[in-house]
């Protein structure tokens, strides 16, 4: 007796040859891959590499390398074409930064490779495993067969079906002749056996409330709003769907209805999503033939300036940005639309280039002027005239420098670092007559590091206080004075360092109180500010100059806080009542009483050093 199955009928179904099932077509957006860039290229088969889909992968990176090899054969032409207009002979040609990262795209298409046929290896052994199991059920049917009609063999042949229906594929050359063995085993077995009857309407009515289970499991995909997600989905639970075997006759008709409904309204759902998409990239086709216009035109761009066409090639670079993140368009209109874009594109490039090989020859002019001033430059240096007379020369020969417009990218830093040598040459002939004026304010610099370590280590007899620290302070910044200048590299540091030092003074005296510990920081301040006119050369600041920078430094603090407060005040009057406001109203409150506690310290300081 032929074993009956249940048919669902889905327009544009295949057969699936890994496991025997028929699906429904997976209908793919390719995208365009020929608008690809070279670095969109490798990142998207880097991409497929990581994932687990291997046969998609595979399938996706062959479309991608055509693409890709046609990109790397003409960057190497036009590498090759730069590097001969250079000056290069053909056999020096080397491409290895290019093959270099042309090696990741091909090294992700080769482990792409590698891991779907490790796959489909995987898949070819697991295949033979189930084909050995299967074979072994199909032999345990025939021992029950051959045995006696009891109730152990009843449950035993129910533990065969169910254990078959768990077990995999097997190799597509085994599958229709397993299939036809085991149906014939079944067969008869429910021939032989009296309750042969009873167990097919107990088996069809099990097999009824799995294809419900099934049919309500997909009436929810219904409510999904992802419809990609939602087939895929549904393609899942048609396999196990199939998989099942008849169910009672009475309910073939209802279930098979049901199910088709389903289907029908899930690829139904699909063919207006593409329909949505067909319009989409109509769209984005308008879009595009709009900005080709504008590429277009700069392919009659003429300027004489080299800034003018860096400019204008920042311009088509950013066009350039808003072609590529335009979706899709029609795959024939894309094609075309895209040669044209790139068509104008490498245009407006050809054209930059003829203008820089037209200007070549002017740098070439500015290479002998340069090379001109070099041997003046070299001359000089053996000149017997008045040091000063020969300093001005040289002063002269860098404003003609600065003149003259750039050399040859090859020769400019040889050709600087000539000239660049002859004026380092003189100019540290005069710093070596210096050397005797250089000792004296390393001496300096020595001193006043010194006084920089006793003040460090000086300290105050117990109970010291404000009157004592100024006596100390005072003391100490008078010795400074007395020190005149320092290597002017060093100036800086050595400053900070007498700063630092002098304030620890400040830190040695025993304050009770915050303003009492601020009087203390404002009276060595003091102090320090009326040393800022020792070593300030080339110019004349007082102490009470800093001390008022240090008043309207303080001044601007405050206003700022005050500014700040005003703000935060403000902006928490407008917070509702509710648990997200509260808590946003809690952060501006914290902001606001940090900003309060810091705006009373400021006052306090400028209250002291308003007193001094």
């Amino acid at each position: 007796m032929q074993q009956e199955q249940d048919e669902i009928k889905v327009e544009n179904s295949t057969t699936d040859t890994e496991n025997g099932t028929t699906q429904a077509e997976n209908i793919e957006i390719t995208p365009q891959y020929e608008l690809y860039s070279k670095e969109e290229l490798i990142a998207t088969i880097e991409q497929l590499a990581q994932g687990d889909d291997t046969k998609k992968a595979l399938q996706t990176a062959r479309l991608l390398k055509p693409h890709y090899d046609a990109i790397v054969k003409e960057e190497k032409k036009e590498a090759l074409q730069k590097f001969l207009d250079d000056g290069g002979e053909e056999t020096e040609f080397d491409y290895k930064q290019i093959e270099s990262e042309s090696n990741r795209f091909y090294k992700e298409y080769q482990n792409i490779i590698s891991k779907r046929n490790k796959e489909k290896l995987q898949k070819e052994k697991e295949r033979d495993k189930n084909l050995v199991r299967k074979k072994e059920l199909l032999e345990k049917l025939r021992n029950i067969l051959e045995s006696e009609d009891t109730p152990e063999a009843a449950d035993e042949f129910k533990k065969i079906q169910e254990e078959w229906k768990t077990i995999g594929g097997v190799p597509q050359k085994d599958f229709q002749e397993l299939k036809a063995t085991y149906n014939a085993l079944i067969e008869r077995f429910y021939d032989k056996r009296s309750i042969y009857f009873e167990l097919k309407e107990l088996d069809r009515k099990k097999n009824l409330e799995l294809k419900i289970a099934l049919i309500e499991k997909a009436e929810k995909l219904i409510e999904i709003t992802n419809t990609k997600q939602a087939i895929q989905e549904f393609k899942e639970i048609r396999k196990e769907y199939i998989a099942i075997g008849p169910v009672l006759k009475e309910e073939q008709e209802n279930i098979k209805i049901r199910f088709k409904q389903i289907a029908d309204a899930l690829f139904e759902r699909r063919r207006a999503l593409l329909e949505t998409l067909k319009g989409e990239r109509e769209k984005n086709l308008v879009t595009k033939q709009a900005l080709l216009e504008e590429v277009k035109a700069f392919s009659a761009f003429q300027s004489d300036r080299i800034k003018e066409w860096n400019n204008k090639t920042q311009e088509l670079l950013e066009l350039q940005k808003t072609w590529d993140n335009i979706r899709p368009v029609p795959r024939q209109q894309g094609r075309e639309i895209g040669r044209e874009f790139w068509a104008a594109f490498k245009a407006f490039f050809a054209k930059k280039t003829e203008f820089f090989k037209g200007i070549e020859s002017e740098r070439e002019d500015n290479l002998q002027k340069k090379i001109a001033l070099c041997e003046q430059a070299e001359a000089l240096l053996a000149s017997e005239e008045e040091q000063n007379a020969v300093a001005e020369k040289f002063k002269q020969l860098q404003k003609d420098w600065k003149t003259i417009g750039p050399a040859p990218a090859r020769v400019k830093d040889t050709v600087y670092e000539r000239f660049k040598k002859a004026c380092d040459a003189f100019f540290q002939k005069i710093r070596e007559q210096q050397t005797e004026e250089d000792k004296q304010q390393v001496d300096n610099l020595q001193k006043k590091q010194a006084i920089c370590e006793n003040i460090l280590n000086y300290t105050f007899a117990e109970n010291a206080t404000k009157k004592e620290l100024e006596e100390v302070a005072t003391q100490f910044a008078e010795e400074w004075k007395k020190i005149g200048y320092v290597p002017l590299k060093n100036k800086k540091g050595v400053e900070k360092d007498f700063e630092k030092a002098m304030m620890s003074l400040a830190a040695k005296i025993e304050a009770k109180t915050e303003e009492d510990k601020m009087e203390l920081e404002v009276i060595v301040e003091a102090k320090i500010a009326r040393t800022a006119t020792n070593n300030n050369r080339g110019g004349n600041n007082s102490g009470g100059g800093r001390a008022s920078n240090r008043e309207i430094d303080l001044k601007k603090q405050i206003d700022r806080l005050e500014n700040e407060i005003a703000t935060l005040r403000n902006n928490l009057g407008f917070f509702a009542n509710s648990k997200q406001a509260d808590t946003l109203k809690s952060g501006f409150e914290k902001q606001m009483q940090e900003a309060t506690d810091k705006l009373a310290k400021l006052k306090m300081q400028l209250k002291i050093l308003r007193k001094k």
